[in-house]
């Protein structure tokens, strides 16, 4: 079936190495954008239909588009893993308070560097968890096994042990958060009342997943979506 160049369509890129992963492209695009979107340097190299495509020529020139099959299915090998400008892998990190994000990685990277890079996302003093075992910092990720497409659990130790949390437990109803002078909606997953007879909520943002534990009432207001 013949795409034009003005209609987004969906590429299913598959790693060599292992993993997999979708792209969003036109036919305009060069071979070399999505080796751009993939987070790979010039040494990555893609196969589609037995054939190397060439960086500098288009999907469209090279055939490469959608069919009454579905979407085209192209094959990456990363010629030079040891390249510095090249990532090797894209991790899935879920955090069990909820979201996730997709992060660049490579075999020779420590657990401590990964936290790091995750310190942008994610607030608290984070733990990995991969295949029920908690990451160590001074190791590295080729040491677990760890490489394109595996998922590692992100547990956030943002406060007390779950022993010393209050057991009140209230899940809904939905609130806005203050930040700035902005609202953001969230909805609550926690309410208990603090020392000074306030109230503080445990809340989990509805437009990212991420979650937030500590806020005081004073900064919420019910929402008028409940």
């Amino acid at each position: 079936m013949p795409f034009s160049g003005t209609e987004q369509f969906v590429v299913d890129v598959v790693f060599l190495a292992g993993g997999t992963m979708q792209l969003t492209a036109s036919d305009a695009d060069e071979v070399k954008d999505l080796t751009s979107r993939l987070g790979l340097g010039c040494s990555a190299r893609l196969l589609f239909c037995g054939s190397e495509l060439p960086h500098g020529r288009s999907l469209k020139s090279l055939g490469v588009g959608p069919t009454r099959e579905g979407s085209p299915c192209i094959y990456c090998l990363e010629a030079d893993g040891r390249s510095e400008t090249g990532k090797s892998h894209m991790l899935t990190i879920v955090n069990l308070s909820g979201g996730h994000i997709h992060l660049p990685a490579r075999e020779r990277d420590t657990i401590s560097g990964l936290k790091q890079a995750l310190a942008e996302h994610f607030s608290g003093a984070l733990r990995l968890l991969f295949r029920g075992e908690e990451l160590q910092d001074a190791l590295t990720l080729g040491h677990y096994g760890i490489s394109t497409g595996k998922t590692i659990y992100l547990l956030e130790a943002t406060g007390p042990a779950v022993a010393d949390e209050p057991e009140e437990e209230t899940l809904g109803p939905q609130v806005e958060r203050r930040i700035d002078g902005l609202w953001y909606p969230a909805q609550v997953l926690k309410a208990y009342s603090a020392e000074d007879g306030g109230q503080i909520l445990d809340i989990r943002y509805l437009d990212d997943g991420n979650v937030e534990r500590g806020v005081e009432m004073s900064e919420c207001r019910i929402s008028q979506a409940n």
